[in-house]
């Protein structure tokens, strides 16, 4: 693989400039987005919480994912045998083909931090909630976000084991490379999954929260580039499928809008 001198600094240099941009938008939401001291004093309350049912699906999803990590990290789980290349449905195959063994290996690791940025909107969203409502209504955004996070990850795993897919990479590796669980993971990305999850639960709060209009569609587009930045990284590290993504991304962004939904007040 050809590799220049600087492609060992690419990715990190890649997260630092996305950092940056990250924080200077945080810093746009925070300072633009302050409401009145009218609006501060009446903050809107969309949500209601019922503290036995959310506290049973936090616990659920979390011992689910807890679990399922658990079989996996042991490699315990049998490879479904393998199937030819020309068995996979057009779009899928066409990937395979487009992909070499020794290609793009910065993807994976540009993938990472883009799911860390995400995850840590699971804290940063309450706060900005905290600032331009109250420390109320930003005890709900976490637990909005603890909900949607734990369920997506708890189903995505569940899917993972139950399916069984062989990764893209198996089919570029040689016959004799050995395999582990983690190449039987392909369907459906919980990368995918996770950053659609979060940036759909994110973009439905702050409609209806009613925040200001370009904080709402910036909050919209970041959802829908990321997600796509993070799929197209994925397919590229040969983790996923282009059908694992984009099953991936409807998932979580199906789980990111209901679960707001589902504690909307009547």
């Amino acid at each position: 693989m050809f590799t220049s001198p600087n492609s060992s600094r690419g990715p990190r240099g890649s997260a630092a400039g996305f950092s940056q941009v990250c924080t200077m938008l945080l810093l746009a939401f925070l300072l633009l987005g302050r409401p009145s001291v009218a609006n501060a004093a009446d903050p809107i309350r969309p949500y209601q919480l019922n503290c036995l049912t959310d506290t049973a699906w936090l616990v659920a999803s979390g011992s689910i994912t807890l679990g399922t990590q658990l079989v996996i990290a042991g490699n315990e789980l049998d490879l479904r045998a393998p199937v030819s290349s020309d068995e996979l449905n057009w779009l899928d195959r066409k990937a395979i083909t487009a992909l070499d063994k020794n290609a793009s290996a910065n993807a994976a690791l540009i993938s990472d931090v883009i799911v860390g940025t995400a995850l840590s909107w699971v804290l940063i969203g309450p706060g900005v909630t905290w600032i331009q409502d109250d420390a109320k209504e930003a005890r709900v955004d976490l637990l909005l976000y603890s909900e949607v996070v734990g369920i997506t990850m708890a189903l995505t795993n569940l899917v993972k084991i139950a399916v069984g897919r062989r990764r893209p990479i198996t089919y570029l590796m040689d016959a004799n490379e050995p395999l582990n669980s983690d190449h039987g993971l392909s369907f459906y990305s919980g990368h995918s999954a996770v950053v659609a999850a979060i940036g759909a639960a994110a973009t439905t709060i702050a409609f209806q929260r009613h925040r200001p209009a370009w904080q709402r569609w910036l909050t919209l587009g970041l959802a829908v580039g990321l997600t796509s930045w993070v799929a197209v990284e994925r397919v590229l590290a040969k983790k996923h499928f282009p059908t694992d993504v984009m099953v991936g991304a409807a998932t979580g962004a199906a789980i990111g809008i209901l679960i707001p939904a589902l504690h909307l007040s009547d």
